[in-house]
C-alpha cells in the first residue's frame, strides 16, 4: 500500500491513513466476545481470536435471532502506527504529522485512533520523521495541500 502511494505521490502531495489503534493484543488469553447489540429477540456478537505471532485477528460477527444464526467471518492483519511509519520509510516517504483524531488532537498512548500524514522523503530534507509519540510536527490543516 505505501509503496503504491510512494509511486503516485508528487513532491508536494500527501498520503493520509486514518485508522483505529489495535486493542486486540491487550485482550486476556487473546480471545474475546463483545456484545454489539442486544434486544429481547435479537443479538449481535463479535467473537474474536487474536494471534500475537502473526498479528492476525479472526473475527466473526454473529447474529442470533428467530430466523437462526448468521455468521459474517473476517480476518484482519492488525498494524500499529509505528509499523506504518517503518513501511513508509522503506517506501521512500515519511511521517509528516499524526493526530489522535479528526479534531487534530495530540496522538498519545491513550489515543484509540490515528490520522497519519505522510510526504515524500525528498521534501523538506531537514525535517525529522522520527518525532516521538504524542509529539506534534508542524500541523497540516485538514483539506489543505501543503
Amino acid at each position: 500500500m505505501l509503496q503504491d502511494a510512494s509511486r503516485h505521490l508528487t513532491d508536494d502531495g500527501l498520503f493520509v491513513i486514518e485508522g483505529r489503534v489495535p486493542t486486540a493484543p491487550t485482550q486476556r488469553s487473546h480471545q474475546f466476545i463483545e456484545v454489539e447489540q442486544l434486544e429481547v429477540d435479537f443479538g449481535k456478537l463479535d467473537v474474536c481470536r487474536y494471534d500475537p505471532v502473526t498479528q492476525v485477528l479472526d473475527e466473526n460477527h454473529v447474529q442470533i435471532g428467530a430466523d437462526g444464526v448468521v455468521l459474517h467471518p473476517i480476518s484482519l492483519r492488525l498494524t500499529h502506527p509505528p509499523e506504518f511509519d517503518r513501511m513508509a520509510r522503506i517506501a521512500g516517504i515519511r511521517l509528516r504529522d499524526r493526530w489522535g483524531g479528526r479534531d487534530n488532537g495530540l496522538y498519545t498512548a491513550n489515543s484509540w485512533r490515528h490520522i497519519s500524514v505522510y510526504e515524500c522523503a525528498s521534501r523538506n530534507p531537514a525535517r525529522t520523521a522520527d518525532a516521538g509519540v504524542g509529539e506534534q510536527l508542524d500541523p497540516v490543516a485538514p483539506g489543505s495541500n501543503t
